[in-house]
C-alpha cells in the first residue's frame, strides 16, 4: 500500500511540469538552508523534454505497475496459504524484506555520491507544493481512504477471489469443530496450573 501511494504521488507530480528541450532548461542547481542531514543545496527538476517523460513512462513508472501488482498478488496468495499465526508473520516479514530488496541494493551498491545526488533532486511544482502545504487535513483523509480501501480488499478478497481455497463455502468450523475445539481450547484452565501437569520432584 505505501509503494502503491508512491506511485500515485509521482503520477500526480510528473504530468503537471512544463516541457523542455535542453538539460540546462530541465535541471537547476540552487542552495539553500542547510537541513537536518547536512545537505545545503537542491537539485530541482524544473521541465521535461517529451523523450525524457517517455523514458521515465517505459523505463520507470511501467516496470514499477508491474513490480508492485505482481507481488501484491503474489504475496496475498503467499500469506492465505499460511497455515499458522506464527508461520504468517514471519512470512509478512519475509514479504517485507523482498519489498524493500530495491531500496536495500540502491543504498548498497550504488556510490554515495550518486545516492545523495538522487537524494537532493526535487520535483519543482510551485503549484502542488503549495496545495500540499494548504491541504494537510486532506492528507490525513486520503491516509483515512486508502486504509479504508485496503480492509475493503482484503475481506472481498477473502471471501470471493481467493485461489488457496476455490470454492470455499466456510463450512470449515461444521466439519471440524471437535479438532478446533481439541487444538485450541488451552490445555490448563487458568488457576489450575499446579494441578494440570506434575512438575518438580513430584513429576
Amino acid at each position: 500500500m505505501r509503494n502503491i501511494e508512491r506511485l500515485v504521488k509521482q503520477f500526480n507530480r510528473i504530468p503537471s511540469l512544463p516541457e523542455g528541450e535542453s538539460v540546462s532548461e530541465m535541471v537547476n542547481e540552487k542552495v539553500t538552508r542547510a537541513d537536518n542531514d547536512g545537505n545545503d543545496d537542491v537539485i530541482e527538476l524544473l521541465c521535461l523534454s517529451k523523450t525524457t517523460r517517455f523514458s521515465i513512462w517505459l523505463v520507470i513508472f511501467l516496470p514499477k505497475i508491474g513490480i508492485v501488482a505482481f507481488l501484491t498478488y503474489t504475496g496475498m496468495v503467499w500469506l492465505t496459504a499460511t497455515q499458522s499465526f506464527a508461520d504468517l508473520i514471519l512470512n509478512a516479514l519475509a514479504l517485507e524484506f523482498v519489498i524493500n530488496i530495491d531500496d536495500v541494493l540502491y543504498s548498497s551498491f550504488f556510490p554515495k555520491n550518486l545516492v545523495d545526488c538522487v537524494g537532493k533532486m526535487k520535483i519543482a511544482n510551485p503549484a502542488l507544493e503549495e496545495s500540499e502545504k494548504e491541504d494537510s487535513l486532506a492528507g490525513y483523509w486520503r491516509s483515512v481512504y486508502y486504509l479504508s480501501i485496503m480492509f475493503a480488499f482484503v475481506i472481498i478478497y477473502l471471501l470471493f477471489l481467493q485461489p488457496v481455497l476455490p470454492g470455499y463455502s466456510r463450512d470449515f468450523g461444521y466439519y471440524c469443530s471437535d479438532f478446533l475445539a481439541e487444538e485450541l481450547s488451552p490445555k490448563c484452565a487458568m488457576g489450575s496450573h499446579k494441578d494440570c501437569f506434575p512438575f518438580g520432584h513430584h513429576s
